[in-house]
């Protein structure tokens, strides 16, 4: 090959890892998009530290378990369905006029050079799954030594999605459309080539990360102090795809060959294992009206150990820095309740240690999440509630003009709660809708995922554990 050729490929390979890659392929995906646990909690805009007063509360906010007057006992489940899908424009490219009709490979184009198959640029994917949510015990205990009143809980909750998906139809490797750290440079020289492979790319996981949680809260006056730890574990299903469409030669003066698929199809199927330990401090000062809220997560390492069915596997040691949610709920009346916190995330300050590796990498960016909802108890037996929030997602899209601005989804969640005697029913339908665009010299990715979330649970107090 010649040496220009060689030096094209060094330069494609210093890419920002936290942005979006044309062929990226399957690792840490899906880790990023963790929630908060609760169908309540959902309903209100995802709140993670205002305003929360089920046993479900443990999971993000140990402290709130001091609202708990009696014993209680909560089972859930859901269900989310979400559909990908992926547009492409291509820019003509001015040094090899007929690229970019190739690549839209349109039926009815006059373009004299064909693809050697009928995939069009776009495409759409469902994807969906029905998984328990969380399983919560909590009850005030019955003494108070020294004045302290005293609230212990303990669940089971899923605490994110691990479900993924992506594609490419157009994956060019190296990919020609490259901006930075810089274009590729024009093949200008007699004789100079460019070797281009051409694929349609696929990854996808399914599969979900489940914590174990005790938790503990003080409260002696207004003011109260919770602790928790969660033993993380979980599983996924993983696949990589990768269908040779043809092999280009870029040559100078604007010429370029296209050669047939050799390679067929390869399939990778595989599995995921993560496993971690994390741990929350939190404290509350409760006013009546208006309740402040703080909650600590430190840092803390989470295990994905893998295989894939060609025999390679290992462990990615995943470091989280910590985070810190603030918040407050205001109740202007007895019958209205209004929470809003934020999330002031740092994922940007994550490292990976992927297997084989000596250097860690920082694979994401940071954004901080408002999170706002309100409640609206219209009858003893129905409160109706809702709520709104920006979900920060941990990658910046590529060809972004701000390199650490993440891609954002609105999410918008609204919810009933039913009480009939000691039987609580909570219901909440969660919609997601995240747009983004990846910008290359060569084309641009219109990216959408739309998630239709259903959230249920039901609860049973025990008046003979009360405080």
């Amino acid at each position: 090959m010649p040496v220009r050729a060689l030096a094209l490929f060094a330069l494609l390979g210093l890419t920002t890892v936290s942005a979006q890659d044309v062929a990226a392929p399957l690792t840490i995906q899906g880790l990023d998009q963790q929630a908060a646990p609760g169908a309540r909690a959902r309903a209100m805009g995802s709140v993670r530290a205002a305003g929360l007063t089920t046993s479900a509360g443990l999971f993000s906010n140990p402290a709130s378990l001091a609202a708990l007057d009696q014993a209680e006992v909560r089972l859930g489940g859901g269900l989310a369905a979400q559909r990908y899908s992926q547009g492409q424009t291509w820019v003509p490219n001015r040094f090899y006029l007929e690229l970019s009709l190739l690549f839209e490979n349109d039926p009815t184009s006059p373009n004299p050079t064909k693809a050697f198959d009928d995939i069009r640029p776009d495409w759409d994917h469902d994807q969906s799954s029905t998984r328990p949510t969380l399983g919560s015990v909590a009850a005030p205990l019955p003494f108070a030594p020294g004045g302290v009143a005293i609230t212990a809980g303990v669940g089971v909750a899923q605490l994110a999605n691990l479900d993924h998906y992506f594609q490419n139809n157009n994956a060019l490797d190296p990919n020609i459309g490259t901006l930075r750290p810089a274009p590729i440079p024009r093949i200008i020289l007699e004789g100079d080539s460019l070797m281009v492979n051409w694929t349609q790319f696929i990854r996808q996981r399914e599969g979900a990360l489940y914590g174990v949680t005790p938790a503990l809260a003080l409260r002696r006056g207004p003011f109260t102090l919770g602790a928790s730890v969660t033993v993380m574990s979980g599983s996924s299903d993983d696949l990589q795809q990768t269908l040779d469409r043809g092999l280009f030669t870029l040559r100078d003066r604007n010429q370029f060959d296209l050669a047939a698929p050799s390679g067929g199809t390869t399939t990778l199927t595989g599995s995921s294992d993560y496993s971690g330990t994390r741990f929350a401090l939190a404290g509350t000062y409760d006013l009546g009206a208006l309740v402040a809220n703080a909650v600590w997560q430190p840092g803390y390492t989470l295990d994905r150990t893998w295989n894939w069915s060609d025999g390679t596997g290992g462990t990615d040691e995943v470091a989280f820095p910590s985070e810190v949610t603030l918040g407050a709920s205001v109740s202007p009346s007895s019958r209205v309740r209004v929470a809003g916190d934020v999330s002031l995330g740092s994922w940007g300050e994550a490292d990976v240690l992927y297997e084989g590796a000596t250097e860690t990498v920082a694979p994401w960016v940071s954004g901080a999440e408002f999170h706002l909802g309100a409640e609206f108890q219209a009858f003893p037996w129905l409160a109706l509630r809702g709520g709104y929030h920006e979900d920060a997602r941990a990658f910046a899209p590529a060809g972004a003009a701000l390199l650490e601005n993440p891609a954002r989804a609105d999410v918008f969640g609204t919810g009933v709660g039913l009480v009939f005697g000691g039987l609580a029913v909570d219901l909440t339908y969660e919609l997601s809708n995240l747009r983004y665009r990846d910008l290359w010299l060569s084309n641009e990715n219109a990216n959408q995922l739309t998630t239709h979330s259903v959230l249920f649970e039901a609860a049973y107090t025990l008046p003979v554990l009360a405080r």
